[in-house]
């Protein structure tokens, strides 16, 4: 009799003879090991046949771990290890088809992640919070079986290079070298920067609980050992991201309510987006192999699909995006942004006119929800609409220049490369994040200060920057960039990366509609840190 076909009936008579449970037992899903719910007429319980390959000591140390987390923190909702009849903890038992270990937890109500819908916020956030009480449960806690060498060890992902070939697709395995190839250059040589610990290593969604609208535990901690600390949310996300719309906006509230419970480094927060796609790469190598040896299993290829899917989409986002994003999450500076801030306070007013010349006259705009100048209408967000509003403003005001604020609160923003996403009822940017100098097509822009062409594009899309240069600078050591958007077309002409452009010389022109994204004329002006 194989492991398959030990039934319910044996494990109702296995929790009786063991443990003196007269229970009605139902099979839950597992991989490798045979788990009933055992449900009493007082009491629940989860007893655990194990696969004819578990060790003694992997189960004593997901006992330790237990027992270790119970008492670091009661309060956490983590099943609990019971004793047998014998007051032992682990049992060996002569199964249909041989010696098996069983043990008996306590069973925890709730439905399985994957099993709820939607992945709200929220949820996405408590999922967060209840991962980090497990780690921060688990900080300090040692045992010797949980050095151990595992093929999900992220620490360890190296073994997937030499199974690259198993990936059939051309353009997959392409980019999933990529991934291992920046893994093993930067990311695996940074984790001896970050903390260390014991970890679930394994909170896939169908490892997570949730009731009422919440995560509230983890299960099946088979996979768990010592490995750096970051690895956990890692995995946890690269599951929790499949199928989400906004794969990044998921991860941001995870990170959120991580760090409200065990607070991250900036280190861990750098690794953490290549970690993501390292997991991923780990999972579809692995599904790949197994494809090979196991080609009618279908368990082992559950979460292929939607792997590659989500590698695809990570392969869009900056990582830099990803890691500026988890800082914000976490109120977190950006990196340099106080250098930059105090090195422009020192040589404010030596800076030259962008425009050429001090304003004397302007007319600061109003261009929020609020304004009388435009309406929820979006007909009344074109560029002929605005335009017309705009001009007349000026004109009323006796000004050639008019200027829009930063950090402004706008409905203009109708575009679909400013939705989060491309669902028809997603959240778009409202937040202008620059400064905007509205005048006549054609004004010459001037270098504020010294600096060197960075980079210069054609957006074309509609409502785009259309022509666009980034210059870089340097005061004092310190590097910054300073974007300027909306130029003409010969704007572009004749310019070359690390070009020097000086201080207060011209470089470009302001763009006419509809060459510069379809927009009234103006210059987007942006400071950018890094």
């Amino acid at each position: 009799m194989s492991m398959s076909e030990i039934t319910a009936s044996f494990a109702e008579h296995v929790a009786l003879e063991l443990y003196g449970l007269q229970a009605k037992a139902k099979p839950l899903v597992g991989e490798y090991d045979k788990n009933f719910h055992l449900e009493l007429e007082r009491g629940e319980f989860v007893l655990k046949i194990m696969g004819s390959q578990a060790e003694r000591e992997t189960l004593e140390l997901q006992i330790a771990a237990l027992e270790h987390i119970a008492r670091q923190n009661s309060e956490l909702n983590a099943p609990r290890v019971q004793q047998t009849k014998k007051n032992t903890l682990i049992e060996s038992i002569d199964a249909p088809d041989g010696k098996r270990l069983v043990w008996l937890l306590s069973y925890i109500p709730g439905k399985l992640y994957a099993h709820v819908k939607p992945h709200t916020p929220e949820l996405l956030e408590s999922f967060g919070g209840v991962l980090a009480s497990f780690d921060k449960a688990l900080l300090g806690f040692e045992h010797p079986a949980a050095k151990r060498n595992l093929k999900w060890d992220l620490a360890k992902a190296e073994w997937t290079v030499q199974h690259l070939q198993d990936i059939a697709d051309e353009r997959q395995r392409t980019m999933t070298e990529r991934i291992l190839e920046n893994y093993l250059q930067t990311v695996q040589p940074a984790l001896s920067e970050v903390r260390s610990s014991v970890i679930h290593n394994d909170a896939n969604n169908y490892n997570v609980l949730v009731d009422k609208g919440v995560v509230t535990s983890l299960i099946d901690f088979g996979d768990m050992l010592y490995t750096a600390t970051i690895n956990e949310l890692a995995i946890a996300a690269a599951y929790a991201m499949m199928d989400h719309e906004d794969s990044l906006g998921a991860l941001v509230n995870i990170v959120r309510g991580y760090h409200s419970v065990l607070p991250l480094t900036r280190k861990e927060l750098e690794l953490l987006f290549p970690l993501v796609q390292t997991r991923l790469a780990v999972s579809v190598t692995n599904s790949a192999i197994q494809k090979r040896l196991r080609p009618d299993d279908l368990y082992v290829v559950i979460s292929e699909k939607p792997a590659w899917e989500l590698l695809e989409k990570l392969e869009k986002i900056p990582p830099r995006l990803a890691y500026y994003s988890f800082l914000e999450a976490c109120s977190l500076e950006t990196p340099n942004a106080k250098n930059v801030v105090n090195v422009l306070k020192k040589y404010a007013g030596q800076f030259a006119p962008i425009l050429g010349a001090h304003l004397e006259s302007y007319h600061v705009l109003d261009l929020t929800p609020s304004s009388s100048l435009y309406s929820g209408d979006p007909r009344q967000h074109d560029n002929a609409a605005l335009s017309k509003v705009i001009n007349a403003e000026m004109a009323e005001h006796s000004v050639d220049v008019a200027i829009g604020r930063y950090d402004e609160p706008r409905l203009l923003y109708t575009s679909s490369m400013v939705a989060r996403t491309n669902a028809l009822t997603s959240e778009r940017r409202t937040v202008h994040i620059g400064l905007d100098l509205f005048a006549k097509a054609g004004t010459p822009i001037y270098a504020p200060l010294e600096g060197t062409i960075e980079a210069f594009a054609n957006n074309t899309d509609a409502l785009d920057y259309g022509p666009v240069i980034v210059l870089r600078h340097e005061l004092d050591g310190i590097v910054f960039y300073t974007l300027y958007g909306h130029l003409s077309l010969e704007s572009l002409q004749d310019k070359r990366k690390g070009q020097v452009i000086k201080k207060g010389k011209t470089f470009a022109t302001l763009g006419a509609t509809p060459i510069n994204g379809d927009w009234p004329p103006h210059l987007h002006f942006q400071i950018l840190v890094f």
